[in-house]
């Protein structure tokens, strides 16, 4: 089922929800998940891939699925546009799945569930990666109604995202992501038919790579459309960024015997660090932290511009985001504790003493405020744009 959801994703995807079937004629479809107490959003994750378990969905049915945007929204058809659709399977499937209408029908699963699922469509489009937040006052009534019109009709809101969709797109480079090799290729030399990681990356930045990275490298292929949101997603976001370093450190310590060091002093909720310790350790390719290194020291070199060369780019900062910035930036109380946050990420970054927080008259909630903008890489290269800090690698 992974397969099948992946590979139909659009770029803007965060998240997916399935249609069920209306329970009776006039009913309006139902969409799942929900949100409730037991779940802080109402769709399924892409990253780290969430599998669809509501007991309501039925083994060998196909259910359309509904795209999820960073905002929380539901991505609107193009025209033209086929309807994804997911065939829910138990178990390893035995066959190739079937399409509504035909009189094939599914073997009976396993006893022991093991989710396993064929691409239905090749992938139009890689999805961004997920926000470092979620809106809370986004309406489960937005998205829990739907109507399924052929072909669909664009709410004002839809037309709005639309446009919003439109601008970030022109900005991203239409790339054949996972290509795949002629079927006369052996299975065996497969792996060599795909492109290498280092093609895909700006000539400068590989002439900047030292040669021994550079040749371990050059044995991994491009990037599929899971790693690099991956990557986009430590890089993204520096407090991963420090306990992705904690976890290298920490790996290095339990093999040499050394004690091991310290947590970081972020802000990552206990829930975060064990995701992040299960990507590192099981979930991600061999060198995983190498390239997320080499890729945040570039874009703090030359900015997040070059986050632009990956499958999955970032979009811009919103617009609120930055005005939210430069109000700050304005404000040279809250421009001197701009600067305490920005040494004080470095400082944990390069493993320098900390520095001392400053002894200025804004209140607590505004402190929070402020370390929560910079907990977005995109910030943080505003910042030093507009400042210059003397800790920064900036050379634009």
């Amino acid at each position: 089922m992974r397969e099948q959801i992946v590979a139909q994703a659009p770029k803007l995807a965060i998240g997916y929800r399935l249609v069920l079937p209306a329970p009776r004629d006039g009913a309006p479809p139902k969409l799942v998940p929900k949100r409730c107490r037991s779940r802080e959003v109402g769709w399924y994750a892409l990253t780290p891939f969430e599998y669809p378990d509501d007991i309501r969905l039925c083994e060998g049915r196909w259910y359309r699925i509904v795209w999820i945007d960073a905002q929380g929204q539901r991505i609107p058809m193009r025209p033209g546009e086929s309807v994804p659709g997911l065939c829910y399977c138990i178990g390893p499937l035995r066959q190739a799945l079937r399409h509504p209408g035909s009189e094939q029908t599914p073997e009976p699963s396993d006893p022991m569930p093991q989710s396993v699922g064929t691409a239905t469509a090749p992938p139009e489009s890689a999805h961004p990666p997920p926000p470092l937040t979620v809106p809370d006052n986004r309406h489960e009534s937005d998205t829990d109604e739907l109507q399924i019109p052929l072909p669909p009709k664009m709410s004002s809101r839809d037309k709005e995202l639309s446009k919003l969709v439109n601008a970030i797109a022109a900005k991203i480079r239409p790339e054949d992501l996972d290509p795949q090799p002629p079927p006369d290729v052996p299975s065996a030399k497969r792996a060599d038919t795909r492109p290498s990681l280092l093609a895909s990356l700006p000539p400068q930045l590989v002439a900047e790579i030292p040669e021994e990275r550079r040749s371990v490298l050059a044995t991994m292929s491009a990037l599929t459309v899971e790693t690099s949101l991956l990557v986009v997603r430590f890089v993204q976001q520096p407090e991963w960024m420090l306990q992705l370093l904690y976890e290298e450190h920490r790996s290095e310590a339990k093999a040499s015997g050394a004690p091991l060091p310290p947590q970081p002093p972020t802000s990552l909720s206990y829930e975060e660090r064990k995701t992040i310790h299960d990507i590192l350790t099981g979930m991600v390719p061999e060198h995983f932290m190498m390239l997320c290194k080499l890729i945040h020291a570039f874009a703090r070199k030359y900015g997040i511009e070059v986050l632009d060369c990956l499958p999955t780019p970032p979009p811009l900062l919103p617009a609120a985001e930055r005005q939210r910035m430069q109000s700050a930036l304005a404000n040279p109380q809250k421009l001197s504790y701009l600067h305490y946050v920005f040494a004080w990420q470095e400082s944990l970054l390069r493993s320098l003493p900390l520095p001392p927080e400053p002894n200025i008259s804004i209140s607590a909630k505004e402190r929070n405020q402020l370390r929560r903008m910079m907990r977005d890489l995109r910030a943080v290269m505003l910042f030093e744009k507009q400042t210059r800090p003397p800790l920064s690698f900036l050379q634009r």
